[in-house]
């Protein structure tokens, strides 16, 4: 609050300006992308190939950062089929996706596993 002479009011404070202020104390030392928007680009990559409840109904996700993604960076990914098993009545495929920057530099590896019902 600041006080005026004649009366009280609040000083509007930008979000994106305390945001960028505040990351400017952090790890990083500017704004980088949250790890569970991260893991939203990968489910839709994978999302393209294979049905939502494959990684959902018994599979799994993990995605290892090796550098935090920054504005202004544009990171493709990419991705394999690494192996292929029946396991009972569940036909199972691991695959690995890998992101890339604009400058070719690998931001992070993702491992999943998907269940196939078909």
């Amino acid at each position: 609050m600041i006080r005026s002479s004649s009366s009280w009011f609040c000083k509007r404070l930008d979000p994106a300006e305390y945001r960028r202020s505040f990351a400017k104390e952090g790890l990083f030392g500017t704004t980088v992308n949250a790890g569970v928007t991260t893991m939203s680009y990968v489910a839709q990559t994978l999302e393209q190939w294979f049905p939502a409840h494959s990684f959902y109904d018994g599979g799994s996700i993990l995605f290892k950062a090796i550098d935090a993604f920054r504005p202004g960076d544009t990171v493709t990914f990419t991705g394999k089929i690494t192996g292929k098993r029946v396991e009972g009545d569940r036909k199972i495929v691991e695959c690995e996706l890998r992101g890339v920057n604009q400058m070719d530099k690998l931001m992070g590896i993702a491992k999943a596993t998907l269940i196939l019902d078909e």
